[in-house]
C-alpha cells in the first residue's frame, strides 16, 4: 500500500481516485471479454450495481460500457485479431 500511496502523492491524486483508475482499468479488462455481461463487468470491478458503474464509466471515459465494448470489438475486428477469450476451467 505505501508504493500506492506514494504514486498517488507524486502524481497529486487521492487515494480514492487511484482506486477508482484501478477498478475502471480492471472493468475495461473485463469489457474486452465478449462473454461476460456488462452486469457482472460491475459486479467483478466492485460496483454496487451495474448503473453505479455506468454512470461512473461515463463519466470517466465519456461513453457507455456498451459502447466502449463495442468500440474495442470494431478494432478487433480492423486489426484481424481474434477477441480475448477465458480459458477454460478444465
Amino acid at each position: 500500500m505505501g508504493t500506492v500511496l506514494q504514486n498517488t502523492q507524486n502524481r497529486g491524486q487521492t487515494i480514492q481516485d487511484a482506486i477508482l483508475a484501478s477498478r475502471m482499468e480492471f472493468a475495461q479488462t473485463l469489457l474486452k471479454r465478449p462473454g461476460i455481461m456488462l452486469e457482472a463487468v460491475a459486479t467483478f470491478s466492485g460496483w454496487k450495481s451495474y448503473s453505479v458503474f455506468r454512470r461512473h464509466f461515463i463519466r470517466m471515459t465519456g461513453i457507455s460500457p456498451r459502447a466502449w465494448r463495442r468500440g474495442m470489438v470494431d478494432l478487433v475486428h480492423l486489426e484481424g485479431l481474434e477477441p480475448p477469450r477465458f480459458r477454460s476451467g478444465t
